[in-house]
């Protein structure tokens, strides 16, 4: 059995879009190969947040580079604390597959190991440069400067033997932008990881709000999102509820969410719900406003996983395309979009008899843990063969 080394770039042990879907790819890994044949290289401090069933694998640890070091490695294009670790790695000759979360991390190895025998496998998550530019993160100094992001993400692409990708739209965007490639490119999308909890999801829930928003309420594309909803579709929703209630609800919301959210009488906001399902159960309708950012919204999970119509900026839907026929899932993009899409689930409500049944029933055809594991281990028989 072939010997594999595991990057998780985004911590797969807390709640979040990109620590969920490391953890769904992380338990795939280990149903497809064994926890005996894998190595896991985490950062140093999310080793701390590991759940039991996870702490008999092997794990390297790779700690925060300080200041200099970060500099240094930046000015080499270096863009991830992972790199020069994952190089000696890949170098010792003891890995038949590396399989790499995001591309950002990959292009410098890959640059380095061209003619390495370690198969690749490169998971992009996101269009790399659009979502650190929206995030205004660290490497992108701030959103403005992206350049060596995207060398990173093209040096992925082209080196990987095989890219994964969660959406068609980030699928068909590198194949034109960036052209040839050496390897396999499969879209895998997105799943649960294999033992979510459902437990609130049998439970019949009172419904209290309208509407429900759920994410990492610290993030720069949520927030911006949540504010858009505010400021540009209020005002559609309001003649279509005129009480409306609007249920806010994730992860360390930012002092600005509060400050702008928590006197206004149409909105409520639940930070870090121990449960998150009980409260996205507990509104008619989830609301995904999110506008900037690529890849895919692993949030609209939750709101699909509890049988509720769905409402989603057009940014939002990328991956979500096998439901955009379906009268519970609507797309906006201005506010006569929004006006309609709205208008759309309203009426989908009164009408359909067993709208949470065939919306949940929907949700496992693709969504599911053993969907997902299914397209993953065909993608990795392709390369094998």
């Amino acid at each position: 059995m072939s010997k594999v080394l595991f990057i998780a770039t985004a911590n797969p042990f807390i709640r979040g879009g990109g620590s969920q879907a490391t953890r769904a790819y992380l338990d795939s890994v280990i149903d497809i190969y064994g926890a005996d044949n894998l190595t896991i290289m985490i950062s140093e401090e999310d080793i701390t947040h590991i759940e039991p069933e996870y702490s008999n694998l092997e794990f390297i640890t790779v700690k925060k580079p300080s200041i200099v070091s970060f500099m240094i490695n930046y000015l080499c294009r270096n863009l991830h604390r992972f790199g020069r670790q994952l190089y000696k790695e890949l170098k010792s000759g003891k890995y038949d597959v590396c399989i790499i979360n995001g591309s950002f991390a990959a292009g410098w190895v890959l640059n380095k190991l061209r003619n390495n025998r370690v198969k690749t496998i490169v998971i992009h998550h996101n269009l790399e440069v659009e979502y650190h530019r929206d995030n205004q993160t660290r490497i992108s100094l701030g959103g403005h400067f992206c350049k060596y992001i995207e060398w990173n993400e093209i040096i992925a692409y082209k080196n990987a033997d095989m890219n994964l990708f969660l959406t068609a739209y980030d699928k068909s965007f590198m194949e034109a932008r960036y052209g040839k490639h050496r390897g396999k490119n499969y879209l895998l999308g997105c799943y649960e990881y294999k033992n979510v909890n459902y437990t609130v999801l049998g439970q019949d829930q009172q419904v209290t709000y309208t509407i429900v928003i759920s994410g990492s309420l610290c993030d720069c594309q949520t927030i911006h999102g949540i504010k858009d909803f505010y400021n540009s579709y209020l005002k559609p929703t309001l003649s279509i509820f005129p009480n409306v209630k609007v249920l806010i609800t994730g992860r360390n919301p930012s002092d600005e969410i509060t400050s702008f959210f928590g006197n206004n009488d149409h909105f409520r906001i639940i930070a870090n719900p121990d449960n998150i399902y009980e409260y996205v159960s507990q509104a008619k309708i989830y609301l995904c406003p999110t506008d900037v950012g690529g890849g895919i919204k692993l949030r609209v999970m939750d709101g699909l996983i509890c049988g509720k119509p769905i409402l989603v900026h057009a940014i939002s839907a990328r991956g979500y395309e096998i439901f955009k026929e379906k009268p519970y899932f609507q797309i906006y993009s201005d506010e006569i979009s929004f006006f309609r899409g709205l208008t759309e689930i309203r009426n989908y409500l009164v009408h359909s008899k067993n709208s949470k049944k065939e919306i949940i029933e929907d949700y496992y055809k693709y969504f599911s843990y053993q969907s997902g594991l299914r397209r993953l281990v065909s993608a990795i028989q392709s390369l094998e063969d």
